[in-house]
């Protein structure tokens, strides 16, 4: 029984580690998502061409602040339970003046496909775990403990003709 625990255990720990890395490889992405887009847009604005109006409809929001301090892609959550990626970075125009450009990415969806993503996983890892013990109780019964059982048989044997 303990190596069949252990190589549950085993397959509970790959699981785990794939759902930790999956999560922070999803973050890392979308932050690299929101740095990009805050570059193009950065170069919209600096050539006089942005339009913030239907960026709306893809769930961005485009500030340009007098003030503000540069603060990296950060995960808020508004009052209705919209999840945003915030970030303001500075901004030189055409004309030297220094601005912020703060950005506002509704990563709502993101975040739930990514929760449905680890659900799924988690469901494939109990399903696995579920498998894996059911067929290593009878691999290991014939392939360990019936030829042990055997082993200890035949020691047993030699042992009373041995005596005998």
């Amino acid at each position: 029984m303990w190596l069949q625990s252990t190589s549950l255990l085993t397959v509970v720990a790959g699981y785990t580690l794939l759902l930790v890395l999956s999560s922070a490889f999803s973050d890392l992405q979308r932050r690299e998502r929101h740095q990009r887009l805050v570059q193009t847009l950065a170069q919209q604005v600096q050539a006089g061409r942005l339009d913030s109006v239907p960026l709306r409809s893809f769930g961005l929001q485009v500030s340009v602040l007098p003030l503000g301090p540069v603060e990296a892609p950060r995960l808020q959550i508004d009052a209705s339970g919209e999840r945003w990626l915030v970030s303001t970075s500075r901004l030189s125009l055409a004309d030297g003046e220094q601005r912020w450009l703060e950005l506002r990415q509704n990563v709502t969806r993101s975040l739930e496909h990514q929760r449905i993503t680890h659900l799924l996983l988690i469901a494939a890892a109990g399903v696995s775990i579920l498998f894996t013990s059911f067929l290593l109780r009878p691999v290991l019964r014939r392939g360990l403990v019936v030829p042990l059982n055997d082993f200890d048989q035949q020691l047993q044997r030699l042992e009373a003709d041995n005596l005998g």
